[in-house]
């Protein structure tokens, strides 16, 4: 799928001759899951199928019969095959056939930025963005956990769970089997580890940009609120714009008054938790997420933390 040199005998010959590679590239584009759906010079009504770039789905047309373009399939499938990624942000960066130089911005899923690479100016694949800012609004979230769930442009029926950033738990929904976005995961277990519930015991995250604003976190270990500095974009929940917001959101002046809580998860973990109308440290079971601070691994645990005598 490029345009490439030959020797012409000078007549003749077919239409597959162009004097220059830009206007072969602008007659034939590389990428057939660009083109725009062409009907064609016949009067025929088949239906068949386009691949819309824009919205990342087939959708139907009718073909007239002849000419046209290979952004048409027979088939739904055949074209999702042909055409659609899951992911855009997980593909590799393609410079494409072309000789051009163009400064274009692809997102690196390992590193979750957006980076520089030199685009070639023809073919390539849909992980290329022409600025930072439009490479990070379409890949890169601030919270994944904060994303709608979306169940793409697929029909399959595939159970997966998304994070309810309301409920603040992780919840079933049936995925498409394509497209969508990245709180999809596979087991609840994933979301959980994903998307702590528990918003006061994130680690603290600087986030990708450069930025230094001062922000604070709430250290769960020292049971206080720290300065960090902010980069500006992403990061987590944890994450307070004043000391006193941080110590509203997560400070509880005692742990061992609080009411024990099982969370949302469906483990059977034993812990302790600590009675102050009994003024004794008692078992109860702990679902494996979410929950509070008045949750121990022993009683030994519990007592050297919560018991005065």
């Amino acid at each position: 799928m490029s345009c490439q040199l030959f020797t012409y005998g000078g007549c003749k010959g077919n239409q597959n001759n162009f004097k220059t590679e830009k206007e072969c590239v602008q007659k034939c584009p590389e990428e057939v899951c660009e083109q725009t759906p062409e009907i064609g010079p016949c009067h025929a009504t088949i239906p068949r199928y386009f691949y819309n770039s824009p919205s990342m789905s087939c959708q139907l047309f009718t073909y007239g019969g002849c000419g046209g373009n290979q952004n048409n399939f027979k088939t739904e499938k055949k074209c999702m095959q042909r055409c659609h990624t899951d992911e855009v942000c997980e593909q590799t960066p393609e410079i494409g056939p072309c000789e051009a130089y163009f400064p274009r911005y692809f997102y690196n899923s390992s590193s979750m930025s957006c980076q520089l690479f030199t685009y070639g100016g023809c073919g390539g694949n849909q992980n290329n963005f022409k600025t930072e800012k439009e490479c990070m609004q379409r890949c890169h979230t601030d919270e994944v956990c904060e994303q709608t769930p979306e169940i793409g442009q697929c029909r399959a029926y595939v159970p997966r769970y998304f994070y309810n950033s309301s409920s603040m738990s992780c919840q079933l929904f049936t995925y498409g089997g394509c497209g969508g976005n990245q709180n999809n995961f596979k087991t609840e277990k994933e979301c959980m580890q994903k998307c702590p519930e528990e918003v006061c015991e994130q680690t603290p995250k600087i986030g990708l940009c450069h930025a230094t604003i001062p922000r604070y976190f709430y250290n769960s270990p020292s049971m206080s609120c720290q300065l960090f500095i902010y980069g500006g974009c992403g990061g987590n929940q944890n994450n307070f714009k004043t000391e006193k917001e941080c110590v509203q959101e997560c400070h509880t002046d005692e742990v061992c008054e609080q009411t024990p809580k099982k969370g949302p998860c469906h483990a059977y973990v034993q812990r302790y938790f600590y009675n102050s109308s009994s003024r004794s440290c008692q078992l109860f079971i702990y679902g494996g997420c979410k929950g509070n601070q008045n949750n121990f691994k022993t009683e030994k645990e519990c007592m050297q933390r919560c018991h005065t005598k």
